[in-house]
């Protein structure tokens, strides 16, 4: 006996094959999904800067499998943001603060 496949078949067996997708390879650093406009099966390694595509979850994984190196990526460590040197000098005050810390009597609302 053969199994016929409908489109209510497919549709319930997409989601199933997008989760063994993600079982398998979220640990490597892959993020997988199906597009529903598309109708193809997507991966992307922000990693590696890589986002792939195929028509079914098999091509997906095989195109997956050519693009893992033999190493898993290093992080590159994010650029230090201490200062090597004295630290710029602050800006001055703003506003009507005068120079000598008074408090300047411009605008204080005081009526005659």
């Amino acid at each position: 006996m053969t199994a016929f496949t409908t489109p209510e078949t497919v549709e319930a067996s997409i989601p199933q094959e997008v989760n063994h997708l993600r079982a398998t390879y979220r640990e490597h650093g892959w993020t997988v999904w199906h597009g529903s406009s598309t109708g193809r099966y997507w991966a992307a390694h922000t990693g590696r800067m890589v986002m792939l595509s195929g028509d079914s979850a098999p091509e997906l994984a095989a195109e997956i499998e050519k693009t893992q190196p033999s190493r898993p990526v290093v992080a590159v460590p994010a650029r230090s943001r201490r200062w090597h040197t004295e630290p710029p000098p602050r800006p001055g005050p703003r506003g009507s603060w005068s120079r000598s810390g008074a408090v300047a009597t411009v605008g204080t609302g005081v009526s005659r």
